[in-house]
């Protein structure tokens, strides 16, 4: 009965997960059906987990230690829960040429389907209103995240990547005070505070000092406290208000409180952020003409040249 619980279980997470982990087996998932606490352990990244971000990064190599919801499966349904996610190490490198769903929007767009009954509309429109109480509801705890961005550029090798021990996402009431529910599902207003941000581009490493995948979480781990690195800024808290359309996940109001900061800023890594912000202007070019169908490769043959005048 357990096993069964645990495999139909991991089968729902995997496929609401299913844009940013791999597939999730029984044994990574303890499951608390009326009472306690469920987790699920030692996730997989997918590596184009960024990319169904619309971010230019294509990860190598991302693991989560764990998520806990602090409540059982039943009272997450009716009640807001705490949701912790920890130790979440993501290894990645830029990539500009990398493709959206936007592209085939040329054909989805020509396809007709069929207008769902009166009935059908009505589940579903009551089902979606419950999910999205339930979002809205939620906090977010992040512990631990080292996300580390390696690329080897025509310039040369440059290691960069963020350190954040702790950030907290939290509903909010019009006073700023955090509140438990949020009845309005139109938009839903929440705080966030980033502790101790640190952020780092190291120059004076080669293609030598590139993690090791087969002991990645604990390398990974140890960069943390590694007192070599270049840092731009080290230790500084950020605060600041979101507010979102809880449907459409779009963003109508972003405010941040930020100290003043001071940048330690040496001319190999001026460069290095010219070299991301070139790669970024590359992705953002590709971007605007993903939904006309831009072929993702320049000409090389009669066929790949048939796609470019099509496009």
């Amino acid at each position: 009965m357990n096993h069964m619980k645990n495999a139909s279980f991991s089968w729902i997470l995997s496929t609401v997960l299913s844009k940013y982990i791999e597939e999730i087996a029984t044994d990574q998932l303890n499951i608390a059906i009326f009472s306690g606490e469920t987790s699920l352990e030692n996730l997989t990244l997918r590596s184009d987990a960024l990319t169904s971000m619309n971010l230019p990064f294509t990860i190598i190599r991302g693991t989560v230690g764990s998520i806990k919801i602090s409540r059982s499966l039943c009272s997450m349904l009716v009640s807001p829960f705490t949701l912790e996610i920890s130790d979440v190490y993501i290894l990645a490198s830029v990539n500009a040429s990398v493709m959206y769903a936007e592209n085939e929007s040329c054909i989805s767009k020509m396809i007709v389907t069929q207008k769902p009954s009166a009935f059908s509309s009505t589940i579903s429109s009551t089902i979606s209103t419950k999910v999205y109480n339930i979002l809205a509801n939620i906090k977010y705890i992040f512990k631990n995240i080292h996300i580390r961005i390696d690329h080897t550029f025509n310039e040369g090798f440059v290691s960069g990547g963020l350190f954040i021990p702790s950030i907290e996402l939290f509903s909010i009431d019009n006073n700023n005070q955090q509140i438990d529910s949020k009845q309005n599902l139109e938009h839903v207003k929440k705080k966030f505070v980033i502790d101790n941000l640190s952020f780092y581009i190291d120059t004076e490493y080669d293609e030598t000092h590139k993690i090791n995948l087969e002991n990645f979480q604990s390398e990974m781990q140890n960069l943390i406290s590694d007192e070599g690195h270049s840092f731009i800024f080290q230790n500084k808290s950020v605060e600041g208000h979101c507010m979102s359309n809880i449907r459409t996940l779009e963003l109508s109001q972003f405010d941040i409180n930020l100290d003043d900061i001071f940048l330690n800023l040496s001319q190999s890594q001026y460069r290095s952020i010219l070299l991301f912000s070139r790669e970024f202007h590359k992705f953002n070019i590709r971007k605007y003409f993903s939904s006309l169908g831009r072929p993702s490769h320049f000409p090389r043959s009669q066929r790949s040249s048939t796609s470019w005048w099509q496009y």
